[in-house]
Parts: C-alpha cells; sequence; structure tokens
C-alpha cells in the first residue's frame, strides 16, 4: 500500500453513520481522530515557527521566510501564496453558502488572471473571448475533429484574439491594451469551453449564473491579493499556508451549510421528505346514509383536497436495507435533476416531495397520500425514478412495493423493467414480434463460443444500463478480458452482439399500448473513433462527449421506421409512460433496436428531454403529459374530490 493509500484511509476511513432522523449529520464522522491528530500536529507547528519569528528568535525561523527573495520574482511568488487563499474563497462560496462554480480551480486562475491585467479590462477580456469560444464551439465540433483537436483549434484562436488585442492598442496608441497579454491564454480557452459545455447540458441562464458566481469569487480572491498587508504577511510567514489548509479542512467537516443551494434552504431541502404528522390509530366515523349501514372508520390521513400530490420517488443512497445482498445500485439520480422534476411538477399543478426508495418507503407514503374513504383508492401517485438499492433486478423493488401498497406509479411495472433491464430477455421478446435486432450470445466465462457472430463485437453487462463496463472487442483475447471483467467485477454474466457500423439513434416514447414517440435523436460522433457510446459519455465526464442533434438529419422515411420500430420494441417489452430505444442504423441503411430502456433520465442534457422539447413540450408539460398517462392507465381521477369541490367557496 503506497503512502497516499494510507493517508487517504486515515482521512475518511468510512462513511458517517446516519444520524437518529435518518439523515447524515454534517460535521461529524467524516475524518478519524488518528488524522485529527495529524491535522492538529501541523497546525501546531505551523503556530510555533510564527510565534517564533515574531519573538526575533531563533535564527533558523528568521531563515522561513521569502522576504530575502529577489523582488522580480516576488510577484509570482505572490501568485503562489494565494493560491490557498483561493482555495479557501472558494470553498467558503461553494461549501457554506452553495453557490456552484465553473469548477473548483477556474476562479482561482481568473483571480490571478485578473489581478495581474486590472478587474475592468480583465473582465472585457473574459466577456470577448469567452463568447467568441461559446460561438465558435458547435462550429469546430461540426468539423469532425477529435477532442484534442478542438481545443488545440480554440487555443489557437484565443491566443490570436490577445495578439489582436495588443496590435489595435500599438496602432490607436492605447498601450494600457499591452496588459491583456498578462491573461493566460489557457484559462480563457478552458473558461469558455466550461460555459459552452455547461450551456449545452443545462441552458444559457444556468451557464450564465455559474460564471457570474465563478468571476465574483475570482474578484474577492484579486481583492485580497492586491492588499499588500496580507501580501506581505504571506511573505514572511509562509507558514501560513498550513494554517490555509487546515481552515479549508474545517470548511468542509463544520460549514458544509449551502445555505442558498436551494430556494428554501437546507433545512427545507425537498430530497428528505417529513411524514405528515398523523396521531397513530386515531379515527373518525364516517356519515352514514339512513338507507344504508354505516360505514366503518377509517384512519385519519391527509387531506383529500387541494392539487393532486406527486411522490417523486428516487434512490439517493443506499443506506435504508436490512442487509447487503447483490450488487449495489451505481446510478444515483442527480440532486439537481430531482430539483428539477419537483419544479416541474409544481409548475404543472401539482403538489410534490420527495422519498427515498427504500424498505422506509410505504410509510413514508402512507402519511403523504390521501385515501378516498369512499372508494379505498388513494388519491395520489408516484412519480418512481428510482433504480434500487441492490440486487438482480433492482429496477423491479420500489413498483413491486408500490402495487402491493395499492399506489399508482409512473413508468413500467415489475415485469417491463425485468425484461427491459435483462438485455438477453429484451432481445428475445423483440425477436418474437419481428423487431430487428443485432446477433448476440451470452456469456458466464471467457473462452465460451461466439457461434455466427463476427468481429468486432459489443460486450457489455447483461443486466446493467447507462453503458457500464460496455467494451468494443476485435479478437478473442479482447473478448475474453472483457468478459472477465464483467464477471468479476459486475458480478454477472456479459452479452456478446454483434458491432452494427453506422449512426446511432434515441427514439423516446410516451404513454403506453400503443406508445407515442417523441423525434428522434442523433448521437453524432463527430469523426471520433469510438463510434459508441460510453458509460463516460452518458454521465457527461467524457472529453470528446459526442453531440446529441435533434431533429436528426434523416429522410422522412427513415424517421416513420425509427418511431415505428421504437413503439413496437417499446410495447413488447411492456415499457410504460415514458421509455427510450437506442437503435443503431447501419452502413446499408438497416436499422437494429439494441435496447429498451424502462426508466430513462429526464435530466436536461439528456435525449429524452431533448426530444421532448422540439417536440413542442416545455418540461413541466412533458412532466404533466408522464403523470397523466399513468394516472388514465390506473383509473385516477387528477381532478379535485366532487365533494371538496362543490364544498369550495366561489
Amino acid at each position: 500500500m503506497t503512502t497516499l493509500q494510507m493517508f487517504s484511509r486515515l482521512a475518511v476511513p468510512q462513511e458517517a453513520p446516519p444520524s437518529a432522523h435518518g439523515s447524515t449529520p454534517r460535521g461529524k464522522g467524516r475524518i478519524s481522530p488518528a488524522m485529527w491528530g495529524v491535522l492538529a500536529a501541523l497546525g501546531i507547528a505551523a503556530l510555533a515557527i510564527m510565534i517564533a519569528k515574531i519573538a526575533g528568535a531563533p535564527a533558523w525561523a528568521q531563515r522561513l521566510s521569502l522576504t530575502g527573495i529577489s523582488p522580480a520574482v516576488t510577484g509570482r511568488i505572490g501568485h503562489l501564496l494565494f493560491v490557498p487563499i483561493g482555495a479557501l474563497v472558494v470553498a467558503l462560496t461553494r461549501l457554506t453558502l452553495g453557490l456552484r462554480l465553473l469548477g473548483p480551480f477556474r476562479a482561482i486562475l481568473l483571480a490571478i488572471a485578473l489581478e495581474s491585467v486590472g478587474f475592468g479590462l480583465g473582465l472585457a477580456v473574459f466577456i470577448v473571448v469567452a463568447g467568441t469560444v461559446v460561438a465558435l464551439r458547435p462550429t469546430t465540433r461540426r468539423m469532425g475533429l477529435p477532442y484534442y483537436g478542438r481545443v488545440l483549434i480554440m487555443l489557437c484562436v484565443v491566443a490570436g484574439m490577445i495578439l489582436a488585442g495588443l496590435m489595435l492598442g500599438a496602432g490607436v496608441g492605447a498601450h494600457g491594451l499591452e496588459r491583456i497579454a498578462y491573461f493566460p491564454v489557457v484559462v480563457l480557452m478552458l473558461t469558455g469551453d466550461a460555459i459552452a459545455r455547461k450551456i449545452d447540458r443545462d441552458g444559457a441562464a444556468t451557464a450564465v449564473a455559474r460564471a457570474g458566481t465563478t468571476l465574483a469569487a475570482a474578484a474577492v480572491i484579486a481583492l485580497l491579493a492586491s492588499w499588500p498587508a496580507l501580501r506581505d504577511a504571506l511573505l514572511r510567514f509562509p507558514e501560513l499556508l498550513v494554517i490555509q489548509t487546515l481552515l479549508v479542512v474545517l470548511i468542509c467537516e463544520f460549514a458544509d451549510l449551502r445555505l442558498f443551494e436551494r430556494p428554501a434552504g437546507r433545512a427545507a431541502e425537498p430530497v428528505a421528505a417529513e411524514p405528515v404528522t398523523v396521531e397513530p390509530g386515531a379515527t373518525e366515523p364516517v356519515a352514514a346514509d339512513a338507507a344504508r349501514p354505516t360505514a366503518p372508520p377509517v384512519t385519519v390521513g391527509p387531506p383529500l383536497d387541494g392539487p393532486l400530490r406527486v411522490a417523486v420517488v428516487r434512490n439517493r443512497d443506499s443506506k435504508g436495507y436490512i442487509g447487503r445482498l447483490g450488487r449495489p445500485n451505481p446510478e444515483p439520480y442527480s440532486r439537481k435533476a430531482i430539483q428539477r422534476v419537483l419544479d416541474g411538477l409544481r409548475a404543472a399543478g401539482y403538489e410534490a416531495k420527495v422519498f427515498q426508495g427504500d424498505m422506509t418507503l410505504l410509510s413514508k407514503l402512507k402519511a403523504y397520500l390521501p385515501v378516498d374513504p369512499a372508494t379505498g383508492r388513494v388519491r395520489g401517485l408516484a412519480m418512481n425514478l428510482a433504480y434500487g438499492v441492490q440486487g438482480d433486478s433492482r429496477y423491479t423493488h420500489v413498483p413491486a412495493m408500490l402495487e402491493m401498497a395499492g399506489v399508482p406509479y409512473t413508468g413500467a411495472g415489475p415485469l417491463g423493467h425485468a425484461v427491459c433491464l435483462d438485455k438477453a430477455v429484451a432481445k428475445d421478446v423483440m425477436r418474437r414480434v419481428g423487431v430487428p435486432t443485432p446477433g448476440s450470445t451470452v456469456h458466464s466465462a471467457p473462452g465460451q463460443p461466439i457461434g455466427g457472430l463476427e468481429y468486432p463485437l459489443v460486450v457489455k453487462p447483461v443486466m446493467e444500463s447507462s453503458s457500464f463496463g460496455l467494451r468494443v472487442v476485435a479478437d478473442r483475447a479482447e473478448l475474453d478480458d472483457a468478459v472477465a471483467m464483467i464477471v468479476r467485477e459486475h458480478q454477472q454474466d456479459a452479452l456478446v452482439e454483434s458491432y452494427i457500423d453506422g449512426r446511432e439513434f434515441a427514439v423516446a416514447t410516451i404513454g403506453s399500448s400503443p406508445a407515442r414517440t417523441l423525434p428522434p435523436v442523433e448521437i453524432d460522433f463527430n469523426g471520433r473513433a469510438c463510434r459508441i457510446q460510453t458509460h463516460a459519455d452518458k454521465w457527461h465526464s467524457a472529453e470528446d462527449e459526442p453531440l446529441k442533434v435533434c431533429p436528426a438529419p434523416i429522410d422522412p422515411e427513415l424517421e416513420r421506421r425509427l418511431r415505428g420500430l421504437a413503439a413496437r420494441a417499446a410495447d413488447a417489452c411492456h415499457a410504460r409512460d415514458f421509455a427510450r430505444a437506442d437503435i443503431r442504423v447501419d452502413r446499408a441503411g438497416r436499422p437494429f433496436v439494441l435496447e429498451v430502456n424502462s426508466l430513462p433520465s429526464l435530466g436536461w442534457g439528456g435525449t429524452y428531454v431533448l426530444a421532448a422539447r422540439q417536440a413542442g413540450y416545455s418540461f413541466s408539460e412533458l412532466l404533466r403529459e408522464i403523470v397523466e398517462s399513468a394516472a388514465a392507465r390506473s383509473g385516477l381521477d387528477t381532478a379535485p374530490a366532487p365533494a371538496l369541490a362543490a364544498a369550495a367557496p366561489a
């Protein structure tokens, strides 16, 4: 074990245990006592050196200073010493205030640039250059160049813009423009590229907000950097770096409050549903009609009036279980995506709250969803976005619980999720109804025959999603290595299927039996060598993530075939309300359905939401369509209860 690994284990021994209220307490248990001892020793040593310097002795302490450094390099040393101060500002901004930035380091780099160039001029250069990068990025992607080629071209463009500014300043006698030569070209380009990526994934408003917060943090850091007393103190006491680093640790441990991360604040965080207060066992009689027997008393629950209640069910963590059994869920929904779903449901006129999809779910739903005493049916539903906690067919767990409890819900039932998650079964089902799908076989160990398949082949876990463990292999050695990895790391068989060389499309479906389709989205690999979606692509962590193009540039006949196959595949696999079919089209124009995703992402940067926007849906309208589809299928009337509507004041 390396020293770094040992240090990491000391620093974070294990995840903090849940509190009595079921949430992880902030500021307790993240750092082990042994690590606290190491950190305290470092802090005490740094303070001792400072005190020794102030006292004037001993001589060795006086030599631990940067005041004797040549003035020619003092400015560069100052920039180095201000990195920990920048880290403090970024930690307070992101963790304590909860304001999101364009990454943890760009504010620091921009601060150094603004301090060197001047805030006004630096801000103007940043806006012009970043805007140019954002405007040119789609063009460079359409050129079909690889990621590194696009980045290098944009670096050259940014450098050219700086040079053009210098020549302009010299030509008109504006010598003040010469300072822009100090603005780091790489910082400008990378920050502009980060803004462009954020626009693609989350929209212009979010990108502008992140850029503004990053610039504000950079301005604060630059102001601190221009304070002479602080600069002199850092040169005399470079050991302050240790103190500043310890302060960042303390912020992470005790001040991770994220006060403004949501409009209602951390205390009213919507991802932690609180049960409605109901007196256990409290009952009230139901008024009896003279012509019929008196109805039995019913348990008091939430009121029936008000908008329809929607319980958004997701898996934020994996703590609500008795014990470990099988593979843990590797794909949680992001907090931001869930918050957007909540906001969209409320904008659509529903009341919405988030619940954890584990064994605590049913008791909390019982307190939240009202039951009509006349029919005994729940007047509300669950929007199921839960990928499950652990085990095989984990997508089926929450739907099975909801059916058992009599709660209507969106999406596929246990059967549909089981079929779609097991790729081999889904292929068999699709073949039976005449939906073309690539030839395949299932391997439980390396060395098994591939039948009539030909290389290259696609290898992936037979019961996973989001392209976990996916590889394209060109020969037997690569195939055996990929199968061994899947069996070892994913604890399941490997699906081995023919690689369809050509174009890839995602076709979203909405409703059920028959499913309707949204405009196809093309996955544009833009000249990339690996022309298949990887896990990094789907989780937006790949440097050369493919473009999502909608409407797809295809002829009407191909669009008709793609949409028809997607609807047939979704219905055959028992997907409901909202689903997505992934389709490859070979060089001869023949489409092949790879799989049906019974629980597609509703994230802003995903293909499902992109297709819905192209079809004319706002996000709240899309969510209403999904909810109404599930309600109609379940016989749920989403209008207010008639008796309550009649009794409502005019």
